[in-house]
């Protein structure tokens, strides 16, 4: 007895009804080859990306324990020196003018002071 499903194949595949099951049969089997190798295929592919992103961690970390990173203490006292240069009013939080003077006097009276 004959499946369906290959018959159908194989008619669909131009073969004559004597062989349309044969033909069939052989398609699907052609099919289910054809999606191992498709399936194999892309299994080696991330196994080989994985291996590839493994050794390219090895030798980043590699890389980075034959040339550690050190602080650069001179870099930093230039740079200290030359924030220093531009005086001393110029912080984030007062801005480059400072501080007005009649803002820090105290004993006036506010609104909220009485």
């Amino acid at each position: 007895m004959c499946d369906p499903i290959t018959v159908g194949i194989g008619t669909a595949l131009g073969a004559s009804a004597g062989s349309a099951a044969a033909v069939g049969s052989l398609a699907l089997g052609l099919g289910a080859s054809t999606a191992l190798q498709v399936y194999q295929g892309e299994k080696a592919r991330k196994s080989q990306n994985q291996a590839a992103d493994r050794a390219r961690t090895e030798a980043d970390q590699t890389f980075n324990k034959a040339n550690p990173k050190r602080p650069n203490p001179l870099g930093m006292a230039d740079a200290n020196a030359q924030t220093m240069s531009s005086g001393a009013g110029s912080t984030m939080l007062t801005g480059a003018a400072g501080v007005a003077p009649a803002g820090l006097q105290l004993g006036r009276t506010t609104l909220l002071g009485g």
